[in-house]
Order: structure tokens, then sequence, then C-alpha cells
């Protein structure tokens, strides 16, 4: 009986092994993907403002929807190759726990922001509340699959709270401070979190795989 305890152990942690390595390639994918788009979209953002191309609420919003339209369709890609690589339904129990999980806060982020682009051109604290919500929605994903997840949930809620203090310190803005326009500066937030975050991420996902 111990013998085939023990076997069943060994089992279960190569088998929880196996899975987080899965998990941790998927991630580091999907994080490198993400992280190219959103810098190659906050660079011509910023370079459209710099050359005299006015960049509305509406335009500058619905730009980055298209870009997390793009990143999911890649993720739902791997995730269906995934599943059927291992004989699995892609509707499984566990993808409609992440997909419970990861809604909520994405859901309020895009209410939120919306009406900040839209209704009020305020561009920085648009991407402010889509960094922090990002961060949650990825906290909460991170206690229904494996540790990969929530390093970067920590990252974005944490860094997203500093920018959003120093854009307080600067009377709610950092437009003057760069010298350049609002949706300029929200377009560089933009790079240095979904680009530069998700890049690194991705990165130590794939040297950690090698190791």
């Amino acid at each position: 009986m111990n013998e085939s305890r023990a076997t069943g152990q060994v089992k279960a942690i190569g088998q929880s092994a196996e899975s987080m390595a899965a998990y941790r390639v998927l991630s580091a994918r999907v994080a490198i993907f993400s992280g190219v788009l959103a810098v190659g979209t906050g660079i011509y953002q910023i370079w459209r403002g710099q050359h005299g191309g006015v960049l509305l609420g509406n335009t500058f919003y619905w730009d980055w929807v298209k870009v997390l339209l793009a990143v999911a369709a890649f993720a739902v890609v791997l995730l269906w190759m995934k599943a059927k690589g291992d004989g699995k339904p892609f509707c499984s129990t566990g993808m409609r726990r992440v997909v419970l999980a990861f809604s909520p806060a994405m859901l309020a982020g895009a209410v939120v922001s919306y009406e900040m682009v839209s209704g009020y051109d305020e561009y920085e604290l648009c991407v402010l509340s889509w960094v922090l919500f990002y961060g949650v929605a990825l906290l909460a994903v991170g206690q229904v699959v494996p540790r990969p997840l929530r390093g970067p949930g920590w990252n974005f809620f944490i860094t997203g709270l500093v920018i959003t203090l120093v854009w307080r310190r600067y009377g709610a803005a950092l437009a003057p401070q760069l010298g350049v326009g609002e949706a300029e500066t929200a377009a560089a937030i933009m790079v240095v979190t979904f680009g530069l975050l998700h890049l690194v991420h991705g990165m130590r996902c794939f040297l950690r795989q090698e190791q």
C-alpha cells in the first residue's frame, strides 16, 4: 500500500510539473505576442501625434481594443491546440473558471475607461485604469491556474498604482511634464506597461523553461 501510494504521489507531482511547464510556455508566447503588439501600437500612436495626427478618444480606445482582440484570439488558438493535443475538451471546467475569474475586472475596466475617453478625453486616466484592472484580472486568474500569472498580476497592479500616484503628483497630468499631448503620454504608458512588462514576463518564462 505504501509503495502504491508513493508511486501515485510521484506521478501526481510529475503531472503537476508538466502542467506548470505547459502553462509557462503558453504564458510566455501570449505575453511576447501581446508585448510586441503593444509596443508597436504605442509607438505608432506617439509617432502619429508627433506628426500632426489628431488621435480622438474613440479612435485611441478602439485601437487598443483591436490589440486586445488580437491577443485574445492568439491565446484561444494556443489553448485550443493544447487541449486538442492533450485529448481534452476545449471548454473544460478549468477554462470556464478562468473566464469567470478574468471577465469581471476586464469588463469593469472596459466600461470605465470608455467613459473616460469618449466623454472626457482623459487618455492618461483611461490607460491607468486599464493597467490596474488588468492587474486585478490576472491576480484573480492566478487563483485558479498555476503560478505563472500571479507575478505579472502584481507587476501590473503595483506599476499602475505607482504611475497613478506620480500622475496625481503632477496635477493629474503627465503630458505637460513630458512635453507631448495626452494621447501620446497615454500611448507611452501602454508601451511601458502592456509592452515592456509583457515582454519581460515572456522572456523570463522562456529562460526558466530552458533551465
